[in-house]
């Protein structure tokens, strides 16, 4: 499960990945989602006066969400669009990716400066070479400070795992389901069963919440 540029890029990076049988699944996760619930942004940024302070950068930033430059006109317009992004829109990295270097095919060689910890900068080296783009990489410092967090090592080690999951009580059992082809994502009927829901409630907070 993950995102579809990611995946991508797993199965072009293992051979073994990539030719084992796969299921598909419907399931999405916390984030990128557009069924979560809006959250109060207004309560989020608060109401400092710097963050409408029209913006008036030449700079062009791309919505990995729209693959558009974002329509901004306040710092506090763009971290909306910013905060929807990560929240509730679907995130198209790849596209995001052919955006910006569209425009970059005619501008001489580019400076491409990393700002942060990404795994995505693997995929924007491969995208401009392929559309001949001359570039050379440069990391800010807070990449360069970040580079040894994990003393260095890319080894992950899973040491246990447990869980419940749709129609299996154990990861074993889980896993299976998946194999088998099992299908368990479900419509849930409009109609509530609200007995049993007030005896449930009823027992775990001592009959004081009523329904």
């Amino acid at each position: 499960m993950g995102a579809p540029s990611s995946l991508s890029r797993l199965m072009e990076f293992s051979e073994e990945m990539d030719k084992a049988s796969k299921t598909q699944t419907e399931t999405d996760g916390a984030v990128h989602t557009t069924y979560m619930p809006r959250f109060d942004v207004d309560k989020v940024l608060g109401n400092s006066p710097l963050l409408d302070t029209p913006i008036t950068s030449k700079a062009k930033i791309i919505s990995p969400g729209s693959c558009k430059q974002y329509a901004h006109t306040s710092l506090r317009s763009l971290l909306v669009e910013i905060m929807a992004d990560i929240a509730h829109n679907i995130l198209n990295i790849n596209r995001a990716i052919e955006e910006c270097a569209s425009d970059l095919i005619h501008n001489g060689p580019v400076s491409l400066t990393v700002v942060g910890p990404t795994s995505h900068l693997p995929a924007v080296q491969r995208v401009l070479q392929s559309k001949g783009i001359e570039y050379r990489t440069r990391q800010h410092q807070s990449a360069r400070n970040n580079i040894t967090r994990r003393a260095g090592s890319d080894l992950v080690a899973i040491v246990g795992m447990s869980g419940r999951f749709p129609g299996s009580e154990t990861i074993d059992g889980f896993f299976e389901d998946l194999l088998a082809g099992k299908r368990q994502v479900k419509k849930v009927s409009n109609s509530i069963y609200l007995p049993e829901l007030r005896i449930s409630f009823s027992k775990v907070l001592d009959s004081r919440i009523k329904i």
